[in-house]
Parts: C-alpha cells; sequence; structure tokens
C-alpha cells in the first residue's frame, strides 16, 4: 500500500512547486507525459496556466464544484496534482469529471496514479460534496497509460463525436478488480 496523503491544495504555494516541476524535470521522459497531456503540447505554457485556467480563473455555476488536490507523501513531498470537478451536485444524479490527475515525474510508473484513483473511488464523500452517480475521465487516445489504468477500473470507453483525438471513458459504479484492491 502506498503511503501518502490527500489534501486540499494549498494556494499560492503548492501551485508554484507543481510549477516548478517543468524547470527542474522539463527534459525528462516523466515531464513528456505532462507535456503531451496535461499541457496539451504547449497549448498551454505551463503547469501554473493549467492550474490558473481550470481551478482559478473561470468561474463555475451553482450546482457545480471544483477541487483541486495535492497528493503528499509523510515528508510533505507533492507526488501529485488533482482536479476534480462534480456538477449537478443538487440533483440524485451528481457526476464527478476526473479533470487532471498529474503525477510528479519521479514518482510515475510507480502504482500512485492506481493508488490514488483507487482512494478517491473508495471514499468520495472525504473529497467532495455528493457521492457521484457517474464518474467520467477524456483520455487522449494515444495515453495508453491512462487508458489502461481506467480500465482497471471498469470505465467503459467510448469516441467522442465532437473529438477524434479523446475517448471518454465513464463508469456508473467503479468496481475494484483484484488486483488493484491488493495494493
Amino acid at each position: 500500500m502506498k503511503n501518502f496523503e490527500i489534501v486540499p491544495m494549498d494556494f499560492p504555494g503548492d501551485k508554484y512547486e507543481i510549477a516548478g516541476w517543468e524547470i527542474e524535470y522539463g527534459d525528462t521522459p516523466g515531464f513528456q507525459g505532462i507535456r503531451e497531456f496535461i499541457l496539451e503540447n504547449q497549448t498551454y505554457k505551463g503547469l501554473h496556466e493549467v492550474i490558473e485556467t481550470n481551478h482559478e480563473i473561470y468561474p463555475i455555476g451553482d450546482d457545480e464544484i471544483k477541487y483541486s488536490y495535492v497528493v503528499k507523501t509523510k515528508n510533505k513531498d507533492i507526488i501529485a496534482w488533482l482536479l476534480l470537478d462534480e456538477f449537478d451536485i443538487n440533483t440524485t444524479e451528481p457526476e464527478l469529471f476526473l479533470q487532471y490527475i498529474c503525477i510528479h515525474p519521479l514518482y510515475q510508473n510507480k502504482g500512485y496514479g492506481e493508488a490514488i484513483l483507487s482512494e478517491i473511488l473508495q471514499n468520495p464523500k472525504k473529497y467532495m460534496a455528493a457521492k457521484p452517480a457517474n464518474i467520467f475521465v477524456y483520455v487522449k487516445k494515444t495515453n495508453l497509460q491512462s487508458q489502461k489504468l481506467f480500465n482497471k477500473f471498469n470505465f467503459q470507453f467510448r469516441q467522442l463525436l465532437s473529438d477524434q483525438n479523446y475517448l471518454r471513458a465513464e463508469t456508473k459504479e467503479p468496481i475494484l478488480t483484484s488486483e488493484t484492491s491488493s495494493e
């Protein structure tokens, strides 16, 4: 089992630390995935802009809440940044959009994405206003690692008609496989 804590993001300190990943790890293979799938091949100027644009700047409706979390080790090192968007919270069918799960380059390919996603799916009341009836994510077709991760949690994939580069993965009730629940 991975030893970490998911906590609300501390602005601006955590944002600056996360933005610093590009300076320190920008030329590493670990940051290449962030560049391609989070920064969308430099559509965004850096992780600070992704956080500002998707969490801080744009207002949301009365029936929606955006959550920004960081995942920290017991030594308080940030190993991941998460952005969750819960909407239709005043209905009986709230939905959760897993907008970003961004793993620090040094912690990638070590099971943290799976452990973090498992924690969120098993304990949704700790991280959001309402237990979601539907959970979804958009995954770039070339992001095979993310597809593999969401497959482990029984997300179903379908092609987006509006953008042929992305798939929508969703689940009504994520079921953990024995492989997932054993970590």
